[in-house]
């Protein structure tokens, strides 16, 4: 075996060896991205179902994939369960409504197809560590005394600051600046910009 080794003919050249090695690498990467693809598919299929509940297996033959290829491949890519990731979906979705809407607790359980009040209390607890209801107040309080306002020079963060009884969220102190700093100032989601 040995000897039919040493005597077979050697490869045409070292570069025949790389571009072997190269072709593999490219694969890799298409696959890669392939993977990278088809899960950001399957989490834009979570977000667009949010009220259905979405079994592993379903989500596995959505991307074509095993059920448990699946569950690796998508907590490699981000981090978590496809089910705790899906339930952070939701729940951050019930923050949403919470926050803006006027819908009861009850409303929102069955907005995001939580028949049971109660239980969806319960996960909503798990993942925010409070209550529907105590969220909705904090979040009234919230709205009450806070103003999201950013303040483009040192002089307007005075003039937030008198206007509207709050300090401003975001601050930038060279209005020069302000266009290096939009992407921050559009982060904070403000009511108004103070130049």
């Amino acid at each position: 075996m040995i000897r039919a080794f040493i005597e077979s003919e050697p490869p045409a050249s070292v570069g025949a060896i790389s571009s072997e090695a190269n072709q593999g690498e490219a694969r890799k990467g298409f696959r890669d991205e392939e993977v990278n693809r088809k899960i950001e598919q399957i989490i834009a299929y979570m977000m667009q179902h949010l009220n259905k509940p979405l079994p592993v297996a379903r989500l596995a033959a959505l991307a074509n994939i095993s059920p448990s290829h699946f569950f690796a491949l998508f907590k490699r890519h981000t981090g978590c369960a496809p089910i705790d990731y899906f339930i952070r979906l939701r729940m951050r979705r019930a923050c949403d409504l919470l926050g803006t809407t006027s819908l009861s607790v009850k409303e929102v359980a069955a907005v995001l197809g939580y028949n049971d009040q109660f239980y969806f209390s319960r996960v909503f607890k798990s993942v925010n560590h409070v209550a529907p209801s105590e969220y909705r107040a904090m979040m009234t309080d919230r709205s009450r005394t806070e103003r999201n306002v950013a303040a483009t020079s040192p002089e307007r963060e005075d003039l937030a600051s008198q206007q509207t009884g709050t300090e401003p969220i975001e601050t930038h102190g060279w209005s020069d600046r302000m266009l290096n700093q939009k992407h921050r100032i559009a982060r904070s989601k403000p009511e108004c910009i103070l130049r």
